[in-house]
């Protein structure tokens, strides 16, 4: 049959290093909250960088559809010139 640990049996394992597993556990563990609080805070509390303070103009390739021409137009409603480039003259003044 099996035996229920003793106080004294428990007593000895805290003295013999369960103390050091227990803080080293609490220490993994913040730091995981830590880094966990650091990527919500990166991904969805970080201000927006203040892109005029890079100059006046940015060339943006690949302008005329996708991820260039969101980018494009997310860069003019800042207040930035841009300069768009495509390999096709058609989908660029479509674009513009």
């Amino acid at each position: 049959a099996a035996r229920a640990p003793s106080a004294a049996s428990v007593d000895g394992f805290m003295a013999s290093g369960g103390i050091f597993l227990a803080v080293i556990g609490v220490v993994w563990s913040l730091k995981i909250a830590s880094q966990f609080l650091k990527f919500l805070f990166i991904t969805f509390l970080r201000p927006g960088k203040n892109i005029k303070k890079l100059g006046s103009w940015a060339v943006v390739t690949g302008a005329t559809d996708g991820i260039g021409l969101a980018l494009a137009k997310e860069i003019a409603a800042k207040g930035v010139n841009v300069v768009l480039v495509s390999r096709s003259a058609d989908k660029l003044k479509a674009a513009a």
